[in-house]
């Protein structure tokens, strides 16, 4: 598997660098490790501090899951600088993330998000609205640009019941591979 940086690595700690140059060698190879990392781990998001590569970029895809019936089918996106606007409806969801081996978190995200970004080709991309699991999924993936895990997002009376180790969450809820 690729070098993935887990908790306590720098990397996934910091707030990643805004990206200047969309075109640049650096962002096309930073979108292609992405890539092949998501591809290898059958991720459904991952980003640019996760592989060790300071820069504000992720990669997530969404489509309807075993647990997540009413996904939004959205292809492999890749969002560049982002911005979030604004946030409606708090719920909590349960997460995983290759950062964070071993455990599964039940983490507080919104159910709506309305976003701007930049895309591959360097196309602003103003207000888009994301629901349910793409919202989530967005927050989460949004977060490890700013050197945040989703463990930190859990508050601390809760953290004792709501981080959980994998093999507890199987047993509980079965055995899903989905990893945002």
């Amino acid at each position: 598997m690729s070098n993935i940086a887990i908790e306590g690595d720098r990397s996934v700690s910091e707030r990643a660098h805004e990206v200047t140059d969309v075109h640049s060698h650096e962002v096309h190879e930073a979108v292609t490790l992405l890539f092949a990392t998501m591809a290898e781990t059958g991720a459904m998001g991952f980003a640019a501090p996760q592989i060790h590569i300071p820069l504000r970029i992720f990669i997530f895809s969404s489509y309807p899951h075993v647990n997540h019936e009413d996904a939004a089918q959205i292809p492999s996106t890749v969002v560049i600088n982002p911005v979030m606007h604004s946030k409606e409806d708090p719920e909590k969801t349960w997460e995983k993330c290759y950062s964070l081996p071993g455990v599964r978190g039940l983490v507080p995200r919104y159910k709506k998000i309305n976003v701007s970004y930049t895309t591959r080709d360097g196309n602003r991309i103003e207000n888009r609205t994301l629901e349910g699991f793409a919202a989530g999924l967005f927050q989460h993936e949004y977060d490890h640009l700013d050197g945040v895990l989703y463990k930190a997002r859990v508050e601390p009376q809760d953290r004792e019941h709501d981080i959980i180790p994998e093999d507890e969450y199987k047993r509980q809820f079965g055995d899903d591979q989905l990893i945002r």
